[in-house]
């Protein structure tokens, strides 16, 4: 491994998604959205509108890019992120973890058993019930309907109707659980503190 970004650039990053094979999105400490066109060997400073720590970032194409983080930011480009904006959360809970399924629909997991659905490819977000309290630091849809939340003290939430509704589920730890991934509707993997 070889470092690629300036540290005179960034103090931490959080989160990176690939739009292609030599296109990249970094996010992290300060709002820092760093972007490379070529692997990794040049990376350029966007402006984020920002100046809260960004958790996570996700792209639905090569154009439509969304970033969320500290005390409820979310901030999107459509242009490949010639320009940021900054749309409303209607929330100052920290926001963990985004991820869009198709180019409309949109979730975001959050502290404070928080999850925020878009269906108008992140202009505008919803609150959806939970009712838990604990910090979700993933969501994972892995059908338009079937979707995961995982977070603090083993808390896994599954919804079958689009976020409408979340389910409690048993995970069999109590420590935090950090990020998730579905292969396919039945087989997914959870990973979280102490491995």
């Amino acid at each position: 491994w070889y470092p690629r970004i300036p540290y005179d650039l960034i103090n931490t990053v959080y989160d990176v998604y690939l739009t292609s094979t030599e296109t990249s999105y970094v996010v992290g400490d300060n709002g820092v959205i760093l972007k490379t066109t070529n692997k990794g060997m040049k990376w350029i400073a966007q402006n984020s509108k920002t100046q809260n720590r960004l958790y996570s970032v996700w792209f639905t194409d090569s154009l439509n890019g969304v970033a969320c983080g500290k005390n409820g930011v979310i901030t999107r480009t459509t242009n490949a992120g010639g320009n940021w904006t900054i749309v409303n959360s209607n929330t100052t809970e920290d926001l963990n973890s985004v991820q869009f399924v198709g180019s409309d629909i949109g979730y975001i997991s959050g502290n404070s058993g928080l999850i925020l659905k878009t269906t108008d490819k992140g202009v505008t977000w919803e609150i959806m019930t939970t009712n838990i309290s604990k910090d979700l630091k993933a969501v994972f849809f892995s059908t338009q309907n079937i979707g995961y939340a995982c977070g603090k003290n083993g808390t896994i939430l599954r919804t079958s109707t689009g976020g409408e509704a979340w389910e409690n589920m048993t995970s069999g730890t109590h420590f935090n659980l950090n990020s998730l991934f579905f292969t396919d509707e039945l087989t997914g993997y959870v990973v979280g503190d102490t491995g």
